[in-house]
């Protein structure tokens, strides 16, 4: 979560921050493993309140075009179905995944790893 806090919800450059409902899963279970459920749902609701959930059904379509496409994770596809449809930058942590698919063919959108 310091990760998210410092580089996407605290930096002045990133204005408007929207993410799909499957990364706020993803960063609930891996914050509940690493500190436990009571901080993962704390946590989750500060994020909310901070950022825009898109809904699933709208980005549905086309993470499951990027899913049959690219070998990377469905979460993953979701990111970039969301970043997508709003027209928006996708934001990833440096990952071996995403850096093969580059590797492969740039993807149809505007992408930036942080390291």
């Amino acid at each position: 979560m310091e990760f998210v806090q410092n580089e996407v919800i605290d930096n002045p450059k990133i204005k408007n921050i929207i993410i799909s409902p499957i990364t706020l899963t993803e960063i609930f279970y891996i914050l509940c493993r690493q500190k436990g459920e009571i901080f993962a749902k704390d946590s989750i609701d500060l994020l909310r309140a901070a950022v825009k959930v898109e809904l699933e059904f709208k980005i549905r379509e086309i993470a499951g075009k990027y899913k049959c496409e690219r070998a990377i994770s469905l979460a993953d596809c979701y990111t970039l179905a969301t970043a997508k449809l709003n027209s928006a930058t996708a934001l990833f942590k440096k990952e071996e995944e995403i850096d093969n698919e580059l590797k492969n063919e740039p993807f149809d959108l505007d992408l930036k790893i942080i390291e």
